[in-house]
């Protein structure tokens, strides 16, 4: 929640402090909507979307719980680039179509990782590279999951540029049921997959989230070759998620924009972006970006101040913060800039399309569908989720 992202709660009392005209306060809502199944999640959900349709709406959106797109196009959050101008920092939040409608202060990568030997990085579900016979290929996961990140993930772009189809619909799913596992919900009999098996020739892919150097570092380790960012195997290409940090959006409902604006442009300060990277987030000012990764690089040749402010995420033989840091090599520094420049899509797990995906699954399984059939139902309600959603 909110209250436990320190650098925004310091953002916020400055802010307050620097005049005295308005307040910026915050509203923790996990206290008061818990969830732990997706049902719960997606019920919450629907519950919060009620209340701000009722006109009981915050100045500032906070959270990855809601996609800020949906409810820009629907008119519910502003579009703030005509008012934050046209600063490269914001590069990251803006559409194709020049819209911006939400912020961030950094993000993690998150997706599947393979060997550059095997993988590019930008992977057809549909036409995936060969692997050894015996070899699997994602690892410990479940074909819901790969479904839903193949086609539910980014349902928004695969419906509007005509590639929801019957044809694609049935080549995901089997995919992810020929190359995936069954669901296993209860993980009785589940191995989590682990970097290292990529090395060991267990798994092809990997899937992670990763916001630090040296996490990234530590799974080139483990593969025991160079990794390459994979992302989501979709219909047409990769899908390079990204999972934010501070999360926001103004609703476009405020009586007070020129605060909620000043406000967000006071939190995208490089003082703060550096404050970001340091303690373990991939900041979204690309310069704040290269100048922690030249630390990295050469530690010894850093100024005292430099390498102060980025000594918790500086690279050692031992992770304890107390030993010498060791130089991070020139391949793995652009690997890494390279993942972080390929985020291209804001993650974010739509839980009502989420059960679909489970429930038309579950009957290859439990029902003893065909391929072609389950593809085909699946096809049909994502089909009219899309044209309610985003027709």
């Amino acid at each position: 929640g909110v209250m436990n992202e320190t650098i925004l709660k310091n953002a916020a009392y400055y802010y307050n402090v620097s005049q005295d005209e308005y307040l910026i306060k915050f509203d923790e809502l996990t206290s008061r909507y818990a969830f732990s199944t997706p049902e719960s999640m997606n019920t919450t959900k629907l519950q919060l979307m009620a209340q701000y349709n009722n006109g009981n709406v915050p100045d500032i959106f906070y959270g990855d719980f809601f996609d800020y797109d949906y409810m820009g196009e629907n008119g519910m959050v502003a579009d703030m680039k005509p008012y934050l101008g046209e600063d490269p920092v914001y590069d990251r939040m803006t559409r194709d179509d020049g819209r911006m409608y939400q912020v961030f202060l950094g993000y993690a990568i998150n997706g599947y990782f393979g060997l550059a030997d095997t993988y590019g990085s930008d992977v057809d579900i549909s036409s995936m590279p060969d692997i050894p016979d015996g070899q699997s290929r994602f690892g410990s996961d479940f074909s819901t999951d790969i479904v839903y990140n193949g086609l539910g993930r980014d349902l928004r772009r695969i419906y509007r540029s005509g590639d929801l189809t019957p044809e694609n619909t049935l080549s995901v799913v089997r995919t992810a049921i020929e190359q995936a596992n069954e669901p296993d919900y209860e993980y009785t009999n589940y191995e989590f997959t682990e970097a290292g098996d990529v090395r060991r020739g267990k798994t092809s892919l990997y899937s992670t989230v990763i916001g630090s150097p040296s996490i990234f570092v530590d799974m080139a380790r483990e593969f025991g070759g160079t990794p390459v960012f994979v992302g989501y195997p979709s219909l047409g290409g990769s899908i390079h998620a990204m999972t934010p940090r501070c999360q926001m959006a103004v609703s476009s409902a405020t009586e007070h924009p020129d605060v909620c604006y000043d406000f967000i442009r006071s939190v995208m300060t490089r003082e703060i972006q550096q404050k970001v990277c340091a303690s373990g987030s991939i900041p979204v000012n690309r310069d704040v970006l290269i100048e922690m990764i030249n630390v990295l690089k050469a530690p010894d040749s850093a100024s005292g101040e430099l390498k102060s402010l980025y000594n918790n995420v500086m690279l050692r033989s031992d992770r304890d913060t107390g030993h010498p840091a060791v130089a991070m090599s020139a391949e793995l520094a652009d690997e890494f800039i390279a993942a972080a420049d390929m985020a291209d899509t804001v993650s974010g797990y739509d839980w009502g399309l989420w059960i679909i995906t489970r429930d038309e699954m579950a009957t290859y399984y439990t029902q003893g569908k065909s391929i072609e059939e389950v593809a085909d139902a699946l096809y049909s309600r994502y089909l009219v989720y899309a044209e309610e959603n985003y027709g």
